[in-house]
């Protein structure tokens, strides 16, 4: 009867400890942005690129409709921003719109600004906004930007 405890308790811990350390494995993958390879993307106008490198960072960012944000995805976006913008120094992002581009489900846009040998360049990010799932990367293309 001892060793029926003592199994049982062995399988739990074993349970406990690989359930966590998948956790881990995962939670160190959120944010690996590749900095470098999304500066390229910027630069070169590769959508590809850009949204391998982006996806990353949305891996977590599933909607929460609210009577506030019917889309549920306004602070999913602020997060988006805060990960660009801490994780990856070579490349500044802000919010040009949320929810603003009337496609089904609604398109946000970011600008992604960038070096390239002394010269600022900026792009837009499109985003899906879905009420239902997490954001997702739709392609970057040319903005007109004010200086």
């Amino acid at each position: 009867m001892n060793y029926q405890y003592s199994f049982i308790l062995l399988v739990v811990l074993f349970l406990f400890c690989h359930l966590s350390s998948c956790k881990k494995i995962l939670d160190s993958n959120y944010y690996q942005i590749d900095s470098e390879n999304l500066q390229k993307g910027i630069i070169t106008y590769n959508s590809e690129i850009v949204c391998t490198e982006i996806t990353k960072l949305l891996l977590d960012l599933k909607a929460k409709p609210s009577k506030e944000d019917k889309f549920g995805q306004e602070d999913n976006l602020n997060s988006l921003i805060y990960r660009i913008n801490t994780n990856c120094d070579k490349v500044t992002a802000e919010q040009i719109c949320y929810a603003c581009i009337e496609t089904n489900p609604p398109q946000s846009e970011l600008r992604l600004s960038t070096d390239s040998s002394g010269v600022e360049v900026s792009r837009v990010l499109d985003i899906l906004t879905p009420d239902d799932d997490i954001l997702s990367c739709v392609r970057i293309h040319p903005g007109y930007f004010e200086k």
